[in-house]
């Protein structure tokens, strides 16, 4: 699968680079594909890696909203720096 070998290639590169918050970032995209995977029982197409990276962005903008309410502006710095 091109988009999670890619996604892989990506978060090495950002770990070579010391890039910490991209690679964080990388790492919960893996997890969460990984999980969508054993969940569906089968290798997952690009649909099925596009719903997932969706859905993680999603819970990513959610989360800075409920984390400007709370006004934790260095919550709100982490997520927005990981979408």
């Amino acid at each position: 699968m091109a988009s999670t070998e890619s996604i892989r290639e990506a978060m090495t590169t950002a770990w070579k680079a010391k890039d910490n918050v991209r690679r964080d970032a990388l790492r919960l995209m893996i997890a969460s594909m990984e999980n969508a995977r054993i969940e569906l029982g089968r290798a997952l197409d690009e649909a099925d890696v596009t719903r997932v990276l969706q859905k993680e962005a999603k819970q990513r903008r959610d989360s800075i909203t409920e984390y400007a309410k709370a006004k934790r502006q260095d919550l709100v710095d982490k997520e927005q720096a990981e979408l």
